[in-house]
């Protein structure tokens, strides 16, 4: 039985679709954005929207499918070209927006395989947010400093929850590709590291498109689970993104994070599948 924070929404159908809509443009902006910072392939189609990261990466792939039933055959035909071309996984993720009827069945027969099904949530960040009127009254562990990183090479010396050690040419890539992000102007991408007692204990990624903060890779290192520093982050970000002008908080979530964010006021707001490709 599923719990009831996870079934508990109090947006309407309406305000549901725009968060979806906002969650689905975020995550295709941090996609093709990420993509060129390291030197990857991007490709913008009026109908579709391709990353293509220089190494195995989850942010490889299609993003904001617009198909209709007059051109899925042509479009999915090209789409099916530049994954034969490909060694690495891609992925195609269906969001929201109406598609043909029989998208799934006609990806299915080119050798496209659901993987997983994408959770999003969202929040609204105005004054009177449930997020920051939850998180005023949630108590910071005492020591603990959240702040943003500003000159990624101190992640060689700092052990980054997520990445862990920085050893391999992939990760290199990636703090590269965030510093690059980072010196932009208008900048739309924060890395926060939360320190306890001079130790690395908590990361999370932001990026900022239009009105929508996304959050993503969220991780606090088991030792420190349960103590605030989860809820401490969120509320740090969030004062954060509202200062930014950002109105709305959107984001993927874990099976765990299914049962946490909603008790501070984060709703589940929908689903989609995500189909993946191996040549």
């Amino acid at each position: 039985m599923k719990k009831k924070t996870e079934n508990h929404n109090p947006f309407s159908a309406a305000d549901q679709a725009r968060f979806a809509l906002a969650y689905e443009a975020n995550a295709a902006a941090f996609a093709l954005a990420l993509t060129e910072a390291a030197g990857g392939e991007t490709r913008r189609e009026p109908d579709f929207a391709l990353a293509l990261f220089p190494y195995p990466h989850s942010i490889s792939g299609i993003y904001l499918p617009r198909f209709t039933g007059d051109n899925c055959a042509e479009r999915l035909k090209l789409v099916q070209e530049i994954a034969n071309q490909q060694k690495k996984k891609l992925t195609f993720r269906i969001g929201p927006a109406p598609q043909p009827s029989d998208l799934t069945e006609r990806l299915v027969e080119m050798g496209w395989r659901k993987a997983i099904t994408q959770k999003y949530m969202a929040v609204p960040l105005a004054t009177a947010s449930p997020l920051l009127a939850q998180l005023t009254h949630r108590p910071t562990l005492e020591g603990l400093n959240i702040y943003p990183v500003e000159d990624y090479a101190t992640l060689y010396q700092k052990r980054h929850p997520r990445l862990g050690e920085i050893n391999s040419a992939k990760k290199r890539c990636l703090v590269e590709a965030y510093q690059r992000l980072s010196e932009q102007n208008p900048r739309q991408h924060w890395t926060f590291l939360a320190e306890l007692d001079g130790k690395v204990i908590a990361s999370v990624g932001l990026f900022l498109h239009q009105n929508s903060l996304a959050g993503f890779d969220l991780l606090v290192l088991p030792d420190y689970r349960r103590l605030g520093v989860g809820s401490a982050m969120l509320r740090h970000i969030a004062q954060f993104a509202s200062e930014r002008g950002a109105s709305l908080g959107v984001l993927a979530s874990s099976i765990e994070g299914l049962h946490f964010y909603p008790t501070l006021g984060v709703a589940h707001t929908g689903a989609y599948p995500i189909y993946s490709f191996t040549r």
